[in-house]
């Protein structure tokens, strides 16, 4: 500092000149260190050189001066300075060298004499005399400090020509000597008027200052000054409550106390804008609780001089560290701090929207709306930016805070944009009670950009949207409905004032800033809202057309899959995605209007899109789950509905989203769908980087047919729905125009377009040409295990509860109601199948009511609706040729066996309720088909005669079975009439289909042998299935027609299946009175011959019989008469029994042989027998029949009837045994009025009704498959005990129910007598 000194002579007396001191500068500082004229007498008269070297003189002096002394001529130094400032342009620079100075002053002297004088200034910073200090301090500020009254010109001219050195010089030697940490050790002063000066000095230049601020660690000093504001409005708030007691007015404080926390507040403010790291080293929580502070002062209107530029400076300081760092962000979120944020914000929205004072100076007005203004936006900004990644617990903790907020800010935009504004209204702010807004169109309202808040201010409103669409996003349901409507108002009113329609032609959501893009984003999420969307939809043509056209594309954006080798969405755009289309859709479910306004915005050319959906992922699933939920709702719109089906867009976009959720077309199933649905849904919930809403298939599906239902009374588009042509591929080419390459992939693409369209695709009748039906995903979705074609019977069990299963099965009902999709159903290989099989398995489950239920369950009544749906397809006259054809009566009955006897039996309930609507509805037009198959001669109606046989068996009752099981004279037969129901099914039941000659595909002689014989044995197959096929439609209807006359049977002849035990017990003792009265030589040997050859020539001859001739004479009177009588056996040894089966007569020795041991215990003999089987036990019977054994042959019988109950193959095989057995007596059996009469009556007509009511069974044995080889009187005898025990059964129907009507007249006649019944 030295050497920048001018070259002077030693001092030794203050009022000594310097070297380069002028007598006219002595005098002056003479003059003004004495008061001997006043300042400005004295200085005006001096140009800037003259004034520069005054000041350098001056300062020479200080350094020598005592501390008395200084004061002057520090006095006597801001007199200059003053002068300085107010010297007009003439007069400020002697440009030729004219007046008080005789030589122009060149730079470098300005610029050594302004580094003279910092130093100086500087050097007495470091004096002990506070005063001093304080002096020298503020003389710096004025060097420092930019000009408060700037004139015209530049800038950088001003600030030349305003001060007396070049500032550029002062500031630059300045930081030189260390200025900045001499302000700051100024700073650790516990004088309040030093501080602040001290203050004035590092807040004179920031930019320049604020690395050596960081450096010098400036925070501690600054933080000690922000401590200390508490206390300072705590002494402030307590001095005005002394004063208010008093009367004579108190002694004011000075300035500086009050200006002290607002400089250092204010310098943070400005060093923060060159250094961020400043904010770095600030402690947060001490500059929270000296906000805290001023808040509360601000709220309470306490008398402390600058609260509210000192609570701006504290807003904005904290307003930059929540910016840049997260934990002051997470301080906001805890205490009262976002309370008292809230607060001050609605202080300062109540001071913006009260009426101004027509009394109160303007300007003074305007100032004060600007701060308003300033602080209500930074205050907004604290809690938008305290809301950047707040957690969930912070965002939970104040969200009544955001709420309370969200209600202010909707009666600040009521009261702004109504002006002028009522008081109450204003009051409202800041409170529960909500302002009412207008909705009247008439009323005009307040352009805000004009208002006197946004004019000051005019990025308020943007941050005040911002915030609004914040506490929208985080308040709950039901707050926002409740200022929905008043928020829309205010939306509607803003975007009327800032769009217009020139502004609306480019797309609002690509601007940056501004309103309008904030205004479509809030008036999108108050479309969720049914009170906003209410107000909303009143908005002009050219408002509907941008605040849909904000959202639509974000919509569409959400449906096109991402093309390959580009990267996926990432969670925040499907959020952003989702939203779209969850806003399209509330809002047209909300209000009827909707859909309209949408139309005119061009939404439906969202419904026509031609693109394949990708339904890989969750979000995707969801996106088109609410397009689905969307279209509903369009269609649901009359005017709209009529467009769609016109343009058949619904039905091609509908049908395409179902082929691809219901046939997977992606490769991604429904359990790994579930498993990936899991999986997200187990994500952190602290994690925002995560997809919001996720659906299944099934979600997609269940959405697709809301559609379809919407069509339910419009029966042209139900026919649509039924079939219609496969709609073309949107970018199809013709190949004859493409080159090679571009062909194959043309195909490629068709294969592809054609595949994804193969879960709906039928064939059209007649036309040869294919097309697309709603009816066969109808029947994938509610049985998903079939194939597309539905040639699998292992099909899952569907659940009835399931809502997507009882909605398919609404629907499917409401579709075949017209032919087309009759004839679908008709002609899918297991449609009518697993429609029975659902409802069988509901009536297993006892989820099957009576029609006649008043309170009917989901489940049942989706049983019942398949019940319906089945009559409807069976019933129709115009597919009932179809329906027999393709043996649907076979197909529907089949899953119903074992039909229960009990009628009451849901399973018999069914049957018989099907059985009944096709009598009722087509049985007379079944039996002219039949006729007419009958009397064609053509030989394709062969297959028609066929199954219209079985038809009618489910549809004519037991009592019209005459005509088809009799002749026409009445009475019975044994003769199969050919031309007859059972004739027919005999056949079916009975006849192979042959290859007849000139059937087999011939093959070109050139080709392999192995070709020709491969397609020969596959026609050969077929044929076979063919036969197999009509065996059981055959055989099925015979079992249901034996189902219906069971119940005669068994009231008509019923079975004694015991003997009488008396009887037993009287037989068991008379053999054991035989065996008591036999003598010796009773003993006996018997010799079984088998075949006529002797025992001595087999090889293994059987063991001989040992037992007791009294036994067998007792048991036998065939054996009596052999061994009693004067036969030669009478006195053998030896018996040599012929044309027996060995096995067979040791097991009758057997029985006789317990008997005797046990009278009393015939109950389970041949049960418990060891030989106990089928074939054995017959074989027994026969030997029991052939040798009169009465007991035995009683017990074999009882036996093989209770076996005869077992439904089963064991017992298919011992019945057609039995029959085998004893077909001589069929005839016999079935003709005998008392089967007593008739060997083997009641076992062989047991057996034949076995048979009838198991003969499903039955065809699929191998004892039938020898019958059927055999053929002859075997298989004619079969068929006549089957028929005749069918004819018998129904005589027994017809006279139960002429007896019953014979009791129901006797009934009626002795009520009409008077008499009670």
């Amino acid at each position: 500092m030295e050497r920048d000194e001018p070259q002077k002579k030693k001092q030794k007396n203050y009022h000594e000149p310097s070297t380069n001191a002028t007598p006219d500068i002595f005098t002056t500082l003479h003059a003004l260190t004495q008061s001997q004229q006043s300042t400005a007498a004295l200085l005006s008269p001096l140009r800037t050189p003259q004034l520069q070297d005054l000041a350098r003189e001056t300062c020479v002096r200080l350094k020598s001066a005592s501390r008395h002394e200084k004061e002057t001529l520090f006095r006597a130094l801001e007199a200059v300075f003053e002068t300085t400032a107010k010297l007009s342009p003439s007069l400020r620079e002697d440009v030729n060298g004219a007046g008080p100075s005789s030589s122009v002053r060149s730079t470098s002297d300005a610029d050594e004499t302004a580094r003279y004088c910092v130093s100086v200034l500087l050097s007495e910073l470091d004096q002990p005399s506070n005063t001093v200090r304080t002096c020298a301090a503020k003389l710096l500020c004025r060097l420092l400090e930019k000009p408060k009254d700037a004139s015209a010109g530049s800038e950088g001219a001003q600030q030349q020509q305003q001060t007396l050195f070049p500032q550029s010089v002062v500031i630059e030697h300045f930081l030189k000597n260390d200025g900045v940490s001499k302000a700051l050790f100024l700073l650790t002063l516990p004088l309040q008027r030093v501080r602040y000066y001290a203050l004035r000095l590092l807040s004179s230049q920031p930019q320049r200052f604020a690395d050596e601020f960081v450096q010098g660690q400036g925070t501690r000093a600054l933080s000690s000054i922000l401590s200390d504001i508490p206390k300072l409005i705590e002494d402030n708030s307590a001095s005005a409550s002394l004063s208010t007691s008093r009367t004579d007015n108190p002694p004011a404080k000075s300035d500086t106390d009050n200006n002290v926390p607002i400089l250092a507040c204010t310098l943070l403010q400005h060093l923060s804008k060159s250094n961020g790291d400043i904010l770095d080293s600030l402690d947060v929580s001490l500059l929270f609780t000296a906000w805290s502070a001023c808040i509360d002062a601000v709220l309470h209107d306490l008398p402390v001089a600058g609260k509210d530029r000192l609570t701006v400076s504290l807003t904005v300081v904290l307003l930059k560290c929540s910016i840049r760092a997260p934990e002051p962000r997470r301080l906001l979120c805890t205490g009262k701090r976002c309370e008292r944020c809230v607060a001050g914000a609605e202080h300062y929205m109540r001071r913006l929207a009260t009426t101004p004072d027509p009394t109160q100076d303007p300007a003074r007005h305007r100032q004060k709306l600007e701060q308003h203004a300033y602080m209500l936006d930074n205050l907004l900004r604290m809690l938008l930016t305290a809301a950047v990644d707040a957690q969930p617990e912070c965002v939970a903790r104040t969200k009544a805070h955001h709420e309370n907020m969200l209600l202010s800010c909707a009666n600040f935009l009521c009261a702004i944009l109504h002006a002028p504004t009522v008081p109450a209204d204003v009051s409202r702010i800041g409170t529960q009670e909500l302002i009412e807004c207008s909705t009247d169109e008439a009323a005009p309202p307040t352009d805000p950009l004009l208002s006197p808040a946004f004019r000051s201010r005019p990025p308020l409103l943007t941050v005040l949207l911002d915030l609004i669409i914040h506490c929208v996003r985080i308040s709950s349901k039901p707050f926002v409905r409740r200022v929905a409507s008043s928020l829309a108002v205010s939306v509607k009113t803003l975007m009327g004032l800032t769009m217009t329609e020139d502004t609306t032609t480019v797309d609002p959501a690509a601007a940056e800033s501004g309103p309008p893009p904030r205004l479509l984003k809030l008036a999108a999420f108050l479309l969720n809202y049914q009170e906003g969307v209410a107000i909303l939809v009143t908005l002009s043509p050219h408002l509907n057309r941008a605040l849909w056209s904000s959202i639509l594309p974000v919509a569409r954006a959400g449906l096109v899959p991402t093309p390959p080798g580009e990267q996926d969405p990432t969670p925040s755009m499907w959020n952003k995605r989702l939203r779209a289309l969850a806003t399209l859709d509330h809002a047209a479910r909300h209000h009827k209007m909707t859909p309209m306004r949408l139309a005119e915005a061009g939404a439906l050319e969202l419904v026509s899109l031609d693109i394949v959906p990708d339904l890989r992922t969750g979000p995707a699933r969801a996106a088109w789950t609410r397009f689905a939920r969307l279209v509903a709702t369009f269609v649901q719109a009359v005017n709209v509905r009529a467009k769609l089906r016109e343009e058949r867009s619904v039905v091609a976009v509908v049908m395409r989203l179902l082929c691809v959720a219901v046939g997977g077309a992606e490769g991604m199933e429904e359990d790994e769908a579930g498993k990936e649905k899991d999986k997200e849904r187990e994500t952190d919930a602290d994690d925002r980087d995560r997809v919001l809403e996720l659906a299944t298939r099934e979600d997609v599906v269940a959405a697709c047919l809301a559609v379809v239902r919407c069509f339910k009374f419009d029966q042209q588009a139900m026919q649509l729905w039924g079939a219609c042509p496969v709609p073309p591929r949107p970018d199809a080419r013709r190949i004859s125009d493409l080159d090679p390459a571009d062909a194959r992939a043309e195909i490629d693409a068709d294969k592809r377009w054609a595949a994804m369209w193969h879960e709906a695709t039928v064939e059209a009748a007649g036309e040869g040409r294919s097309a697309v039906s709603l009816v066969p995903i109808l029947l994938r979705i509610l049985f998903p295990g079939r194939a597309a074609a539905g040639t699998t019977n292992d099909t899952p069990a569907v659940d009835p509860r399931n809502p997507l299963i009882q909605d398919t099965i609404i629907l499917l009902e409401d579709l075949v109601a017209y032919p087309p999709a009759q004839m679908l159903v008709l002609q899918d290989p297991t449609a009518v199948d697993e429609l029975v099989r659902f409802m069988t398995r509901c009536a297993d489950e006892n989820m099957f009511d009576a029609d006649n239920s008043d309170t009917p369950t989901p489940t049942s009544r989706a049983a019942r609706t398949v019940l319906h749906l089945l009559i409807r397809v069976l019933t129709s006259r115009v597919t009932l040729k179809n329906a027999v054809t393709n043996d649907a009566y076979t197909r529907a009955f089949s899953p119903l066996f074992p039909i229960p006897m009990d009628p009451i039996h849901p399973r018999a309930h069914i049957a018989a309720r099907l059985s009944a609507e096709i009598k009722a509805i087509v049985q007379h037009d079944m039996l002219r088909l039949f006729e007419f198959a009958t009397t064609s001669d053509r030989a394709e109606y062969a297959r028609l005669q066929e199954y219209a046989a079985a038809a009618l068996a489910y549809g004519c009752p037991p009592e019209e079975w005459a005509h088809f099981l009799m002749p026409k004279g009445g009475v019975a037969t044994r003769t199969l009439h050919a031309e007859s129901m059972i004739g027919v099914l005999s056949r079916m039941l009975t006849c192979e289909l042959e290859v007849e000659e000139g059937d087999e595909m011939e093959v070109d002689e050139l080709e392999a042998r192995s070709a020709r014989e491969s397609v020969n044995l596959e026609y050969r197959e077929g044929l076979a299935r063919e036969s197999k096929k009509r065996r059981t439609a055959a055989a099925q209807a015979i079992e249901y027609m034996a189902a219906r006359v069971a119940l005669a049977w068994e009231s008509q002849d019923p079975i004694v299946r015991a003997t009488d035990p008396a009887t037993a017990v009287e037989g068991g003792e008379r053999l054991v009175a035989a065996l008591a009265s036999a003598g010796p030589g009773d003993a006996v040997t018997l010799i079984a011959e088998v075949d006529g050859t002797p025992p001595e020539a087999i090889a293994h001859p059987p063991p001989p019989i040992q037992t007791s001739r009294a036994l067998l004479s007792a048991a036998s009177p065939i054996f009596r008469a052999m061994f009693q009588g004067e036969y030669a056996e009478s006195s053998q040894s030896r018996v040599v029994i012929r044309d027996v089966c060995p096995d067979d007569l040791a097991a009758l020795v057997g029985l006789l042989e317990a008997q005797a041991r046990d009278p009393r215990g015939s109950e389970g003999r041949v049960a418990h027998a060891e030989w106990a089987q089928y074939m054995r036990v017959v074989g027994v019977l026969q030997t029991a029949e052939r040798f009169v054994v009465e007991g035995v042959k009683s017990e074999c019988e009882s036996w093989l009837l209770a076996r005869l109950d077992e439904r089963g193959p064991e017992g298919t095989e011992a019945a057609l045994l039995v029959f085998e057995t004893f077909r001589e007596s069929v005839s016999d059996a079935v003709a005998a009025e008392e089967r007593k009469e008739v060997p083997f009556a009641v076992l062989v007509a047991s057996t034949l009704r076995y048979l009838a009511r198991n003969m499903t069974i039955v065809c699929e044995s191998k004892g039938f498959e020898k019958i059927i080889g055999a053929g002859g009187a075997t298989l004619e005898a079969l068929c006549d005990g089957v028929w005749g025990m069918l004819a018998k059964g129904t005589l027994a129907v017809v006279a139960a129910k002429e007896s019953a009507g014979r009791d129901r007249e006797g009934s009626n006649e002795k009520e009409n007598g008077g008499e009670v019944v």
